[in-house]
């Protein structure tokens, strides 16, 4: 554990004390636990539970006012009685702007103990200015630019036009979101589109062969734009 702040131990030094077998996994990267499991607290309705967990003890799975940007997302409970909330991290709660795989989820068991509570949510922030430069309508052909020419394309250019209510070749409504991006957030649009085989969210790999580029399929796949 390196990247922890001092508010970070005296929550954690205070959680070892209701249960000193408490175990922790730590994400340095992101400054936050990624799993802790003991006796975390106990309460009457699982909902309620994890809220007021999350007030006194957020700071150690996201920014010190998690609670208040989390999203709640799917509840569901198990042959064993057990309730398992999820919930999403929003970067800016106003404009529902998601922030891209920042997920918490909590167990809760039978007897109303909150055993369990998992983060890939971010601690630190960065500043990200959430109005696009790419607006939607122009994220079609930005997308068509990146694999015209490929195997096919004009007869599925064709063929999903009839088919979509979205512009070729987007699949999906898109979605604006904020997207870590080594070490660091930026603003995306998130789509499911075609793309030539080869490619990833990340954009163009450098193939082997330049030649070969224009030979790729097209594939249909998730694909993050910067916006």
């Amino acid at each position: 554990m390196k990247n922890v702040t001092d508010e970070q131990r005296e929550r954690l030094e205070a959680l070892r004390e209701r249960d000193p077998d408490l175990t922790v996994e730590w994400n340095d990267d992101q400054g936050v636990a990624a799993r802790i499991r003991g006796e975390l607290t106990r309460g009457e309705e699982p909902t309620g539970t994890v809220r007021e967990f999350l007030e006194e003890f957020g700071l150690l799975f996201g920014p010190p006012d998690l609670a208040e940007t989390l999203a709640e997302g799917r509840t569901r409970t198990d042959d064993l009685d057990w309730t398992h909330l999820e919930y999403r991290q929003l970067y800016d709660r106003e404009r529902e702007l998601e922030l891209e795989g920042a997920t918490l989820a909590a167990h809760v068991d039978a007897d109303g103990r909150l055993v369990e509570v998992q983060s890939s949510c971010w601690r630190d922030l960065d500043r990200v200015d959430p109005d696009p430069s790419v607006e939607r309508e122009a994220l079609a052909e930005r997308l068509d630019e990146r694999i015209r020419g490929a195997p096919g394309y004009g007869e599925l250019r064709e063929q999903r036009q009839q088919r979509s209510e979205w512009p070729f070749p987007v699949m999906q409504e898109p979605r604006l979101l904020v997207y870590p991006w080594e070490g660091g957030l930026r603003l995306a649009w998130r789509t499911i589109t075609y793309e030539r085989s080869g490619l990833g969210p990340e954009g163009p790999s450098t193939p082997e062969d330049p030649s070969a580029e224009g030979q790729r399929e097209l594939l249909q796949g998730r694909a993050y734009v910067d916006a």
